[in-house]
């Protein structure tokens, strides 16, 4: 199969899944090709389906103006010279090519980088969410997706306690971006087999934390964002006593179960400036 022909192909069946045919309507068109065309049109498919943040124009180009200051002189440093390159590879529009392609990858993982200690507000949060976004979608391993979204849902709670003790505010759609994630993951990690029960103790675990944060933010919360974090608690509560029972039958079975040590109590995390 020729590589122009099976990218014609390949794009075909893109710009029809956009249109709204299925994967597998594509697929039968082409039989010949549907072993090497079904991993990427699965994956361009999870992509299309991203609710991707859209920031603004100028928080976009300031965003690649703090980043391209960072990087322009490690990737000057790092630039081969076309000295010990083939004679193919000198050809002009190939070295466009590929230095375009570099300067996007160098920009995209230096926005990631970045934009790691971000919380809502800052300019680069909305890079955070869709590179969350994007590793969740390229997750095929339902444990490995399980993992992942508890490292979100941790992350929330994070960025909630930094939000709270920097403005005295309590983020509502941070709760829920936190029950989400956990939720997902608790129902993949009860599901999980026996060998995988580290997975529903930090699950278990991460469950507690969170319980433990909301009761202790409560008190101070008035308004709308008091109902929101009553409901939090209570779902927290729920899914708490859920994982314990799950725990207990798994011990009272004799079934092999990691033993995990509780996290500690969150110290300083209610404290304002």
């Amino acid at each position: 199969m020729e590589n122009t022909e099976f990218e014609t192909i390949l794009d075909y069946c893109i710009d029809e899944m956009r249109t709204g045919k299925s994967m597998e309507e594509c697929l039968s068109q082409f039989p010949e090709y549907a072993e090497e065309l079904r991993p990427m049109l699965d994956v361009a498919g999870r992509l299309e389906a991203l609710d991707a943040p859209e920031p603004s124009a100028d928080t976009i180009n300031n965003a690649l103006f703090e980043i391209g200051q960072r990087t322009q002189q490690e990737t000057q440093a790092s630039e081969p010279s076309s000295f010990f390159l083939p004679e193919f590879l000198r050809q002009p529009w190939i070295i466009r090519t590929v230095s375009a392609v570099l300067v996007v990858i160098v920009l995209f993982f230096g926005l990631s980088t970045a934009s790691a200690d971000s919380v809502p507000g800052d300019i680069l949060y909305p890079v955070k969410q869709l590179t969350e976004s994007i590793r969740i979608a390229l997750t095929f391993n339902a444990e490995d997706e399980a993992e992942l979204r508890l490292t979100f849902s941790e992350k929330r709670l994070k960025e909630l306690s930094q939000v709270y003790r920097e403005t005295g505010e309590v983020d509502e759609q941070l709760i829920r971006a936190m029950l989400a994630d956990a939720g997902n993951a608790i129902e993949r990690a009860l599901a999980t087999g026996d060998t995988l029960s580290f997975l529903r103790t930090k699950a278990q675990h991460l469950t507690e934390t969170q319980h433990e944060f909301l009761q202790h933010l409560q008190p101070r919360v008035r308004g709308q964002s008091r109902q929101v974090v009553d409901e939090a608690i209570e779902i927290c509560g729920k899914r708490r006593n859920r994982m314990q029972q799950m725990m207990q039958r798994m011990m009272d079975g004799n079934m092999p179960m990691h033993q995990g040590q509780r996290r500690g109590h969150m110290n300083g995390m209610m404290q304002r400036r």
